[in-house]
């Protein structure tokens, strides 16, 4: 599966980054421009929390990222090719592609919700 990274990687700023680290302008109908909080659900601010959403062909699990920026309302998103994911699939699809993402996510997110 194709797995793209929305959010901070080494540096404050939200882009859109393939595995290697690249950033990408888009990735299937995502455009990074439009991408900086559109996937937490109203509310669900709150460390920890990870929120999924369905859109075409893709599933999406978003969630507030404070490990690289530290402003409020930093948050990231792993985008992955398939619809309909648990979040436990995007999860292990997301550790085989960006391990160090989500090791560093690890103490902060609900990864087995």
């Amino acid at each position: 599966m194709k797995v793209a990274f929305f959010g901070c990687w080494k540096q404050a700023g939200h882009f859109l980054y393939d595995p290697s680290g690249m950033m990408m302008e888009s990735f299937g109908p995502f455009i990074q421009e439009s991408m900086d909080g559109i996937f937490l659900k109203p509310g669900h601010r709150i460390g920890g929390q990870v929120d999924i959403v369905y859109f075409k062909d893709h599933t999406v699990i978003a969630f507030v990222d404070n490990t690289v920026d530290r402003r409020p309302g930093s948050n990231g998103a792993f985008i992955v090719e398939g619809h309909g994911l648990t979040k436990k699939q995007c999860w292990a699809e997301a550790a085989k592609l960006y391990p160090q993402i989500v090791e560093r996510l690890k103490h902060f997110t609900r990864q087995n919700d």
